[in-house]
């Protein structure tokens, strides 16, 4: 009972904490650029607790979790399985590689996993769930500490190319 009501309960609120910036974001058009501050950091604090309380209560008591199978479907899980979807997916967006692979690694993850993979162990009685949350909340794990780690260095560089690239647009146009 305790694991879905958690899930449920982070990922409400982390929806509520975008729902409220998106309608923020277009009732206070005039506002200063500075009051998406509070918008990011709540967001980023109610992330935080989500993959606190997920790591406390679900990976904590679990270490049976961490095998080779599970780990190395995590990374292909992570790379291949991922991004290769979203790549086909931006086929008729005309983007450029570094767009997409900026997208697949840095694009949709784990909250919505792990209340999959709650609502899967609670209900489903399936002879294999615990391989499948084991995997769940393996790749959960690996995608929070690599795209954690990852994001400050690959935010930097995906800026630095789209200024050039806007750049060297603007000058291509005049």
């Amino acid at each position: 009972m305790e694991l879905p009501f958690l899930s449920y309960t982070a990922a409400s609120l982390f929806l509520y904490a975008l729902v409220a910036g998106h309608v923020f974001g277009r009732v206070g058009r005039d506002t200063t650029h500075s009051s998406g501050a509070l918008g990011d950091g709540l967001g980023t604090v109610l992330t935080m607790i989500s993959f606190l309380v997920f790591g406390a209560f679900i990976i904590g008591p679990h270490p049976e979790f961490f095998n080779v199978r599970t780990i190395v479907y995590a990374v292909l899980s992570l790379t291949l399985v991922r991004m290769i979807p979203v790549a086909i997916s931006m086929v008729g967006a005309h983007q450029r590689l570094p767009t997409i692979a900026y997208l697949g690694w840095f694009g949709p993850r784990g909250l919505a996993s792990i209340i999959f993979a709650g609502v899967l162990l609670e209900e489903s009685g399936l002879d294999v769930s615990g391989t499948i949350v084991a995997v769940v909340m393996t790749t959960v794990l690996l995608s929070v500490f690599l795209h954690g780690s990852t994001a400050p260095w690959g935010a930097q560089r995906y800026a630095a190319w789209s200024n050039a690239s806007a750049g060297s647009n603007a000058t291509a146009d005049d």
